[in-house]
């Protein structure tokens, strides 16, 4: 992307693209009071819509670049003290990425955290920090595995140790949680539930009524809310939980395929028709299994993922699946952070909850046709 054009084969959000551009003539060519052009010259400028515009423009109030004036449009605050993301301090620029030792088995990765760090990789090194990803153990503390860092802030991945939010509390650093919520901290997450819920009610609209679903790790939150979320409506349907069978894998492709050989072994009479699996990595294994022992997705069984991610495109064609929005995680952090950062964020945590699009790719047939 040029320093005064958008590109719109770039896998960042034109807003954002826009947000940059404006952020960067703001600091080259305005003083406090200025007023920047309307929302019309601006989407005719950039060949966009006016709610592109304006989802641009709110990034730049969040970031506390401009503020919005009834009657006369966006008007630049004072640039003396950092405003943003765009433009950060002087001070350490090392943002920690602190993840759990025990994620993934030796070795193995996971699409959804692979994105989710490249995205952030990306954003902060926009802004003028640099990434560092940290992995703490049961027992270990949050100042030793930090040591010698100079942190500037602190993004809580999943399942880390309780104890390491007080931790950074106590080290007074900015902190927040992603993919797990906590009292301690603000939290930017996913609706797990709601997107969970709104998979079971698609597959029961197409007929099915003979459920399973691949889990994810024992004892993480977002496993818990989508195995709550796709229980709920099925209840609400009608369907006993005690008859949907429930298969433990742990994120990875490989447990996928585990989880597809016990399938295999069941009989036809009680094998399921409908596959909901909590990642897509765990569901491409999913499908590659079944579909080697001769079950087509979706004819034999109709099979849906979580995250949508883009991995697998080119060796299976794609699944439905659950799209959860990495983009405006990584945003909505990163604004938290920053304004953490400059002193304008509020010291009551909240919940930040991004929602999902389920995306419906043809992997969930009627069940007239399995």
């Amino acid at each position: 992307m040029s320093g005064t054009t958008i590109n719109r084969q770039d896998r960042q959000p034109v807003y954002r693209q826009i947000a940059d551009i404006l952020a960067a003539e703001i600091q080259q060519n305005h003083v406090a009071g200025d007023l920047l052009p309307g929302e019309i010259l601006l989407s005719r400028r950039f060949d966009v819509e006016r709610n592109t515009v304006r989802r641009a423009l709110y990034l730049l109030v969040t970031l506390g670049l401009i503020r919005k004036v009834r009657g006369r449009g966006s008007q630049v605050l004072s640039l003396r003290t950092p405003p943003s993301a765009l433009s950060p301090d002087s001070g350490s620029r090392n943002i920690i990425f602190v993840t759990s030792a025990s994620y993934l088995p030796k070795g193995q990765s996971e699409s959804f955290h692979l994105a989710l760090i490249r995205g952030f990789e990306k954003r902060f090194s926009d802004s003028g920090y640099n990434l560092v990803i940290k992995s703490i153990g049961d027992g270990q503390s949050l100042g030793n595995v930090m040591e010698n860092l100079n942190a500037a802030a602190v993004i809580f991945d999943s399942h880390v140790p309780a104890s390491c939010y007080q931790e950074g509390l106590d080290l007074k650093i900015p902190c927040v949680s992603v993919n797990h919520y906590t009292e301690l901290v603000t939290s930017v997450v996913s609706d797990n539930f709601d997107s969970a819920y709104r998979m079971a009610r698609l597959m029961a609209d197409f007929g099915h009524r003979q459920f399973a679903c691949v889990t994810g790790k024992a004892g993480y939150q977002t496993s818990a809310e989508r195995l709550s979320g796709f229980q709920t409506y099925l209840r609400e349907a009608g369907i006993f939980w005690n008859e949907i069978q429930v298969f433990a894998g742990d994120w990875t492709f490989d447990s996928g395929i585990q989880a597809a050989e016990q399938i295999l072994t069941l009989k036809k009479s009680i094998r399921p028709t409908a596959l909901f699996v909590f990642n897509d990595d765990m569901a491409y294994g999913c499908r590659s299994c079944l579909e080697k022992n001769g079950l087509a997705v979706p004819g034999n069984i109709s099979l849906a993922g979580f995250d949508n991610t883009e991995n697998y495109r080119g060796i299976f064609s794609p699944l439905t699946t659950v799209d959860v929005n990495i983009n405006a995680i990584i945003d909505y952090t990163a604004w938290f952070l920053f304004a953490r950062l400059a002193g304008r964020a509020p010291e009551k945590t909240a919940k930040i909850q991004i929602g999902a699009t389920i995306v419906d790719n043809g992997s969930i047939e009627s069940i007239a046709d399995v």
